[in-house]
């Protein structure tokens, strides 16, 4: 707890930067029968089995559309039906869930050359003070904060800000769950 009179300051930067990309995923499942004893009074009747699955990889409106395609990375929804002979589909969608991950890792390792107008140029020479930690800028410590995916300068930042604002090194994956109930009286 803080003393009355002391200021409390926000250090976590990188917490603050966008992922680029994120996957949003949904499962179909059908309840197959089961008789399946679990201890002394409990029987299992019902069990979800996996039928198929859908995804869709949504990138930042920063990332180049040409970076997409040359990363293989899917524009639209991927979607994936089992069958009788196929019941692989979780072990499917995990594999192709990877296979994503690795080209937007890929991709993620792009790294454009900073490109600068005249005028962010001058913005960035008068510029004194860190853009997120405020500190005073003296000697070396300026840098100038670009988007390596697409060249375009960002901001000015003292050199320690510069290095925490590094990209997430995972990509989120959400799965959309609904459940119907139905129930009798």
């Amino acid at each position: 707890m803080s003393k009355e009179g002391d200021c409390v300051e926000f250090r976590a930067w990188k917490n603050m930067v966008r992922h680029p990309f994120v996957i949003y995923a949904d499962f179909e499942a059908i309840l197959a029968k089961a008789e399946e004893a679990r201890g002394g009074s409990t029987t299992i009747i019902q069990k979800h089995e996996a039928m198929s699955y859908g995804f869709l990889v949504k990138a930042s409106e920063d990332v180049p559309a040409d970076l997409l395609v040359q990363h293989e990375i899917p524009a639209g929804p991927v979607i994936y039906s089992g069958s009788e002979d196929r019941t692989d589909v979780a072990r499917h969608f995990m594999e192709s869930i990877v296979d994503v991950a690795r080209k937007i890792e890929g991709l993620m390792k792009t790294n454009i050359p900073l490109i600068m107008t005249e005028g962010e140029e001058k913005t960035h020479q008068e510029c004194n003070a860190c853009n997120l930690c405020k500190c005073i800028l003296v000697g070396g410590d300026k840098v100038r904060d670009h988007d390596h995916l697409t060249g375009k300068f960002r901001q000015t930042l003292c050199s320690r800000c510069n290095l925490e604002l590094q990209q997430p090194k995972f990509v989120p994956v959400y799965f959309i769950i609904s459940q119907t109930t139905t129930r009798t009286s």
